[in-house]
């Protein structure tokens, strides 16, 4: 037994040495294939004419990295029916995309996917029709399919897309369903091909069916005369419109909010329907709990870790004992959410005793107001860097603390210097303790800056208050404000006879402007309008050493079409501002004279430039000023923007006059010009450069340039 047992092992020693090479081999060989079973299989797109292989392959990009993750046919599968999708964007209707996957081992490196595109004719729509309409017109109708071109501009013939015909048909159902035709159906758009299936005719077939209107309401549950009164009121202004389901969820919801409006908190209100189709009318029932009264104990507050809770509770303005409204509760949470020291409130009654299940319209319930807020980060540090083509390098600290003391108040300190200026501006904003809508601001600045022709050292204390209005008036808001500036002009190179004054000259004066603003956007607007007109007076009663009242007005317009909305933007640009002196001076300091030309105005002059000169050719500005810009700006691509402006500006030396060429050859100023924009998180770098065709008031030159950071307008 021994013997066999060491005979067998013997054995198994000398088979074992080529046993381990033939497994160290294959164990090698495995390791040598792991690279390759890692690597990306190469994909190859086939038979493709008009769109390109990278189109192709990113319109399947999540698709293909999914199979090169699991490298499964699904996944390939996918990424065909994706290419096929983005050619039918392109307009081939009839494309087909099919795929052969590696034959023998997917893992091998050499093997390839390959993709085969059979694009078709690209298609285009002939005519859209839709059947059965008559109490819509079919023109109408056809003004809801809105197709788009092709390519990154959107130009050329739109291509036919099956998808813009089907969301057609839905957008005609929708618009029947808000006009009332609460029966209607509209079929799947049918497709009748021709010219070598080139061309597709569209029909969109649909049954209106009645429309139906609302012919009674009727409100319930209600004791009180004053609120079913309210509630009627609100109740009756569907008789007689179109039925829609919208309109009677908003109308609960109106009745609801009355109710909350007077302490109601726990107020429901139901609607039910009851539908004639032989009349083809409605009558709705609104069925109302109004439940108890919410009387206030106490307004509790929650989260406040810098805030005093005193301000919190300050902003409601509701009695102890009285009605818990909901709209006094809807005003405070507004005012403290325009403070900017918030980024969420959450305002509800909490009932002390009892519950809200009643059925009596005069039970009332006692009930705290219970406040939690979310604090945002009240202080904030920027650093500003910038550069503009005649301050050069330009920088600065902007420091913010949006709750001052724990009050709610805003303080801001923001020191700037450049080549030419330093100064240093605080700014003190209070936006609650005039109402919800209303803003007061002090502030006090100081800077010393080198103008083209003089320096200029400036101090101003300012005090003022601004109003937004709500609701339909949102865009509007006005503001009040009085200003004590002292100026003084030294190494002036222009003097203006019998006007300049030596030391500092004090301007105070009141001023008011009002402005309505609906860009979509402050920082970068591509649609919408903001228009500003403003007067302020400048008299000896106010502290001011100069009589005059200066009378603005100033417009924009941004427009971006649909094809490229966000990709290109038109801008236009006005501004007009006059100063008329009223104690019989010849004309006002040099340092409170009016000034055009520079990388924010007319961009084919240098700074300040453009205007009336001395005999020198000085400019010594003016009491008038007007400008407009036009300016087109296009995505080229990514952060990178091209733009195309033209600028005209005058100014001139009287008061509300503009000569378009003056006796000593000043006038009207133009520029063409072309520029390129690149954004950055501070704004864009911007490089403009402008053509002056006007030899006569071109002292600047033909050809101007500028650098800057920020648009011009």
């Amino acid at each position: 037994m021994a013997g066999r047992g060491i005979q067998g092992g013997q054995a198994d020693e000398r088979t074992s040495g080529p046993r381990r090479v033939v497994a160290l081999a294959c164990l090698l060989a495995l390791l040598a294939l792991l690279p390759l079973s890692a690597a990306d299989v190469p994909i190859r797109i086939h038979g493709w004419s008009a769109v390109s292989p990278g189109v192709l392959t990113a319109a399947a990009r999540r698709e293909l990295a999914t199979y090169q993750l699991h490298r499964t046919p699904a996944a390939l599968a996918d990424a065909a029916f994706a290419m096929q999708a983005a050619l039918n964007e392109q307009g081939f209707a009839h494309a087909q995309v099919t795929f052969a996957a590696p034959a023998a081992a997917p893992a091998m490196a050499t093997n390839s996917v390959d993709f085969t595109v059979l694009e078709g004719p690209r298609c285009r729509l002939g005519h859209l029709t839709i059947e059965g309409c008559s109490a819509l017109s079919a023109h109408r109708l056809q003004r809801l399919y809105a197709p788009t071109g092709v390519g990154f501009l959107d130009l050329g013939s739109p291509p036919f897309r099956r998808r813009e015909v089907d969301a057609c048909a839905d957008a005609i159902e929708r618009l029947y369903l808000h006009e009332g035709y609460q029966r209607v159906t509209v079929t799947r758009p049918k497709l009748h091909w021709r010219a070598g299936r080139r061309v597709v005719d569209v029909t969109i077939t649909l049954s209106e069916g009645p429309r139906y209107t609302v012919a009674a309401t009727t409100v319930a549950g209600l004791v009180d005369a004053a609120q079913r009164s309210a509630a009627e009121a609100i109740a009756v202004t569907l008789i007689g419109t179109a039925w829609r389901r919208e309109d009677t969820a908003e109308a609960a919801a109106r009745i609801r909010s009355g109710l909350m409006d007077q302490g109601r908190w726990a107020a429901v209100v139901t609607s039910t329907t009851a539908v004639d189709d032989a009349t083809a009318t409605v009558h709705l029932d609104f069925t109302v709990v109004p439940g108890p009264v919410y009387r206030l104990r106490a307004v509790r507050v929650q989260g406040s870790d810098r805030t005093r809770p005193r301000f919190i509770t300050a902003r409601f303005p509701l009695t102890v004992g009285a009605p818990i409204a909901r709209n006094e509760v809807d005003a405070g949470v507004r005012t403290l959410l325009r403070t900017g020291v918030f980024r969420g409130i959450d305002a509800t009654p909490v009932l002390v005793d009892g519950d809200a299940a009643t059925t009596t319209d005069d039970d009332t319930r006692t009930a705290d107001l219970d406040v939690r807020v979310r604090e945002t980060t009240s202080r904030q540090f920027d650093l500003e860097v910038g550069y503009g083509s005649y301050e050069q390098l330009r920088g600065g600290v902007r420091l913010i603390d949006r709750n001052l003391l724990g009050w709610g108040r805003s303080l801001e300190l923001h020191p700037t210097i450049s080549q030419k200026s330093e100064g240093v501006e605080l700014r003190l904003r209070d936006r609650t303790s005039l109402g919800e809508h209303n803003t007061i601001e002090l502030s006090v600045s100081y800077q010393r800056r080198q103008e083209p022709t003089f320096d200029r050292t400036t101090f101003a204390p300012t005090i003022s208050t601004l109003h937004q209005f709500d609701g339909a008036w949102q865009a509007w808001s006005t503001e009040l404000g009085y200003t004590f500036e002292q100026s003084r002009a030294a190494n002036v190179q222009g003097e203006i006879s019998a006007a300049e004054r030596d030391g500092f000259v004090s301007n105070a004066r009141v001023f008011t402007r009002v402005r309505r603003d609906t860009r979509d956007s402050v920082v970068l607007p591509t649609m919408g309008t903001a228009m500003d007109a403003g007067i302020a007076y400048s008299a000896p009663a106010l502290g001011s050493d100069l009589d005059f009242i200066e009378w603005r007005a100033g417009a924009s317009a941004y427009w971006s079409p649909d094809a490229l909305r966000g990709r290109m933007v038109v801008a236009a640009d006005s501004a007009f501002t006059t100063r008329q002196i009223l104690n019989g001076d010849p004309s006002l300091p040099v340092a409170s004279r009016l000034f055009l030309g520079g990388e924010n105005s007319v961009r084919s002059f240098r700074q300040d430039q453009l205007g009336p000169k001395d005999a020198e050719g000085i400019p010594v500005g003016g009491l008038t000023s007007a400008n407009a810009t036009l300016e087109a700006r296009w995505q080229a691509a990514g952060a990178l923007w091209l733009a195309a402006f033209y600028d005209v500006g005058v100014v001139d030396p009287k008061s509300w006059t503009i000569r378009a060429r003056s006796d000593a050859g000043e006038g009207l100023g133009q520029g063409y010009g072309a520029g390129v924009r690149y954004q950055l998180p501070v704004g864009p770098v911007r490089f403009d450069l402008a053509y002056n065709p006007d030899v006569a008031v071109n002292s600047s030159g033909a050809w101007v340039s500028h650098l800057a950071v920020g648009f011009s307008f």
